[in-house]
């Protein structure tokens, strides 16, 4: 087996050249930041600095350790002696204070003739990202129909280098299916179109940018609300001779409208019918809400009839048994009461008209008393007119004789008695019969009892 003499020799110069030449380094800074390049000189008469341009042209920026006036606005070079025994060298510090787009380049330091150092400098920006929805802007949040496809398209303009895009649901990875990211265009744009195809599950869309040294990964995100009407049913419950008819569904947004079919015929219109059951029926229910109707499949209803059975009738009769016995109870005792208060009224009435009858009487006892005694005749001795001629009686007879003093005493005392039960007549007479019984004997004496007033 021979050896390639001649090929290992030119490896050997190959790798000898490349470790011989100056030292190349890359940077890259995020746009507005500073950016720093180094290099040392023996003598700063034959030091240069220039840019390479993307283009391939140069720019001159110092010379000789002094910069070019149309760029000390922007760059700053300082230079610091170093001795090293008997040599004197120069470190040279190239500063650019805010970096921008237009700073990309390579940065090289030249000393009579032979570079020193290159440095190539790249600047970042970050993309601005959006999502839109048939041309319209998405911002936090998105409303979608279960199943039903919606395209997507993210948007990545003005990132620099162009950014790459993919997609996660979830916070998951979506590999499909979706259409590729598009070529960069002058802008830096770029787009991905995913054709999305939403879940129950699915609650959140997010767009990746990616592929920039400097700047992390940019996401933008949707919420997504999955709107769905699904799984209606129908819901048979049996109860007495009669079917209790429910539509049920699942549904967001929530069903806005039920309709209950009876043999192909609107039933109702409510979520719940009740339909007799002593008829078979065929029937079926339609919902609606904001997305979509679900029709639910046919279900055929048997006719039935319940008997009620004997121990509920028996149950029913001994309920209504006592209530009609409890009823009679409180009929007997109000009655009782009624009676009681009844009875005490009438026995009220008899005793005022007792009290009335007793008056009555005593009212002719006095009037009889005092009739008697105003038929009474008077003594033959009270009187004026006697009192008047007794004088000249006893002037002509002189010595007639004196009347007894116990005898003339007897008399006015006998007298005033007879006044007295007079005058007490006379005042029970007047006194009024009670007016609370209005009977005819009463009214009877009341008119006796006004005729004696006028007496």
């Amino acid at each position: 087996m021979k050896t390639d003499i001649y090929g290992e020799t030119f490896l050997k110069c190959v790798l000898t050249w490349l470790c011989c030449l100056p030292g190349r380094q890359g940077m890259t800074i995020l746009e507005g930041n500073p950016a720093e390049f180094n290099c040392t000189v023996e003598t700063l008469q034959t030091s240069l600095w220039q840019v390479k341009r993307p283009d391939g042209t140069f720019e001159a920026i110092a010379q000789n350790g002094v910069l070019y006036s149309h760029y000390r606005e922007k760059f700053q070079l300082e230079i610091q002696n170093e001795l090293s025994g008997n040599n004197t060298s120069y470190f040279q510090t190239l500063t650019l204070d805010e970096v921008t787009v237009d700073d990309d380049g390579q940065y090289r330091c030249e000393e009579e003739g032979q570079i020193r150092t290159v440095t190539n400098l790249t600047v970042e920006i970050p993309p601005v990202l959006q999502l839109k929805r048939e041309n319209l802007t998405v911002s936090t949040d998105m409303d979608v129909v279960f199943n039903e496809q919606v395209t997507i398209t993210c948007i990545a303009e003005g990132g620099k280098p162009p950014v790459r895009l993919s997609w996660k649901v979830n916070g998951q990875e979506k590999t499909g299916p979706f259409i590729g990211n598009s070529p960069p265009s002058r802008d830096r744009r770029v787009t991905s179109v995913i054709y999305y195809q939403p879940t129950l599950d699915d609650n959140r869309l997010t767009c990746v940018a990616s592929g920039q040294q400097v700047i992390p990964e940019q996401e933008i995100s949707v919420d997504i609300n999955v709107q769905y009407i699904l799984n209606c049913l129908i819901v048979i419950t049996n109860e007495t001779n009669a079917f209790i008819i429910t539509c049920s569904c699942e549904a967001n947004p929530e069903v806005e409208k039920y309709m209950i079919y009876v043999n192909k015929t609107l039933f109702s219109e409510n979520q719940e019918a009740k339909l007799p059951s002593e008829k078979g029926a065929t029937v079926f229910c339609i919902a609606t809400n904001k997305v979509a109707n679900y029709t639910t499949k046919e279900v055929e209803l048997k006719p039935f009839h319940e008997e009620v059975p004997a121990h509920v009738t028996r149950f029913a009769l001994i309920i209504c048994l006592f209530v009609a016995g409890m009823v009679v109870v409180i009929v007997v005792i109000v009655a009782v009461v009624c009676i009681c208060r009844k009875m005490k009224d009438v026995d009220k009435a008899e005793a005022h008209a007792t009290e009335a009858r007793e008056e009555a009487t005593r009212f002719e006892m006095s009037q009889k008393t005092f009739l008697e005694l105003a038929m009474k005749p008077l003594p033959d001795d009270y009187g004026l007119e006697q009192d008047d001629h007794q004088p000249l009686k006893d002037c002509d007879k002189g010595t007639e004789e004196k009347p007894d003093k116990e005898e003339r005493s007897k008399k006015p005392h006998e007298e005033e008695d007879g006044l007295d039960m007079t005058k007490a007549a006379a005042e029970m007479a007047m006194k009024p019969l009670p007016d609370d019984d209005d009977s005819e004997q009463n009214k009877l004496n009341r008119h006796k009892n006004i005729e004696r007033r006028k007496f």
